[in-house]
């Protein structure tokens, strides 16, 4: 199961990003409707913090992502919970924590300013995965469930492959 979760945050977060920039793009793809339904995943809660809602370019992208990520995953509606408006201070571990109250096993945020808090959150619920979209301290804090996806600055530590 912690392999799985794994694998399942290297996706959603590879497809979180991917949608950033998909998102800007004004070519829109077909949807050949292909769902990839697995038992691991379609039972799993996954929560969402956007520092804004869908009215933010930024953010409109990461829940496009986010949405489609958790489709092609098979994860239902119900298993996905979003909390827009997140400020980048104590209210952003108050929303992380809700998460983990309702279930979520995987948690992503999207903001910089939101690093701290989730690395907070992350070290007091070690079976759960955190993924952040932005920041910098996912390799130096020496939490092995928070992981950072934004190659553009330090590679992924999912994969090995990539390892700083």
């Amino acid at each position: 199961m912690k392999l799985t979760k794994k694998i399942l945050a290297v996706v959603l977060s590879v497809l979180f990003v991917v949608g950033v920039f998909a998102g800007c793009s004004a070519n829109n793809a077909d949807d050949k409707g292909e769902k990839t339904k697995s038992s691991a995943t379609s039972d799993m809660k996954v929560g969402f913090i956007f520092l804004h809602d869908e009215n933010s370019t930024y953010d409109k992208n990461f829940i496009t992502a986010a949405d489609e990520a958790c489709k092609t995953l098979g994860i239902a509606d119900e298993n996905k919970i979003y909390k827009t408006n997140v400020p980048e201070g104590q209210e952003c571990a108050e929303a992380a924590e809700d998460l983990v109250d309702k279930g979520c096993s995987i948690i992503f945020a999207d903001s910089f300013g939101h690093e701290p808090y989730i690395i907070e959150v992350a070290k007091k619920y070690p079976d759960v995965q955190f993924c952040h979209s932005t920041g910098t301290r996912a390799h130096t804090e020496g939490v092995s469930n928070y992981r950072f996806n934004l190659r553009r600055q330090i590679p992924c530590r999912c994969c090995s492959r990539y390892e700083a």
